[in-house]
């Protein structure tokens, strides 16, 4: 099932970049967001395709045993650094995108000086720093250990620290945020549609509808397939 699940993942990050970057999408923030996600999710689906592809060489074609097998050290550091680096990258443009929308449904005339297009673009051009530059241990700390590629093989008091406050970034403080933040959209929706219905037209309105349910759809399913991998 793991090419159909690669093949997917290709095809709807592929179609998300294509959608969301039209003209007239560019000038919603939330798009601009859904692009730079597209982009995080791709550089964590080309690191699942290469593991993929060398579990196929190494199996299928060298007929070798992937218990003697050795990947090279730079492989196993830089694949577990990008893993990483797109896994917390994505995260903090959830959050970013949650708390563009929650001052948009909150607070309307902030919206138009806060959540503009420029904002969010540079916003995606700040998350990526701060995310490359917090996960460099993983290329220092990574090691092969018999034949597996291990995350932050070297214990240290550091390492230990280290992945309980990656632990945290990853899934529980944006657990919270995105619960908070989602709860307070929904309850700001349902109070207000009245007055939407009457301050807006019916396109505006059900465009607003749209890009809600799409984030919505987006935070609660981060949240459904997350939380499993740390409980």
């Amino acid at each position: 099932w793991m090419p159909f699940v690669l093949l997917l993942g290709w095809i709807g990050n592929g179609l998300t970049l294509a959608v969301f970057s039209r003209p007239k999408n560019r000038a919603i923030s939330c798009c601009v967001y859904m692009c730079g996600l597209a982009v995080s999710d791709t550089c964590m689906m080309t690191v699942a395709s290469h593991y993929f592809w060398r579990f196929t060489d190494v199996v299928f074609f060298r007929s070798e045993s992937l218990k003697t097998y050795r990947s090279p050290a730079w492989e196993c550091s830089m694949f577990v650094w990008l893993y990483n680096f797109a896994s917390l990258t994505g995260v903090c443009i959830i959050i970013s995108m949650t708390v563009d929308r929650f001052i948009g449904v909150r607070f309307p005339l902030l919206a138009n000086r806060i959540c503009t297009p420029t904002r969010a673009k540079r916003t995606l051009a700040v998350i990526p720093f701060f995310t490359g530059v917090y996960t460099i241990p993983y290329i220092l700390y990574s090691k092969l250990v018999g034949p597996t590629c291990t995350a932050l093989a070297v214990r240290s008091k550091f390492t230990q620290v280290y992945s309980w406050v990656t632990v945290c970034l990853n899934c529980f403080i944006p657990f919270i945020c995105l619960l908070c933040l989602n709860t307070a959209i929904i309850a700001t929706v349902r109070k207000s549609r009245p007055q939407l219905g009457k301050a807006r037209d019916q396109k505006s309105a059900s465009r607003e509808r749209q890009v809600l349910v799409m984030l919505l759809m987006v935070s609660f399913t981060f949240l459904t397939l997350t939380m499993p991998l740390y409980a």
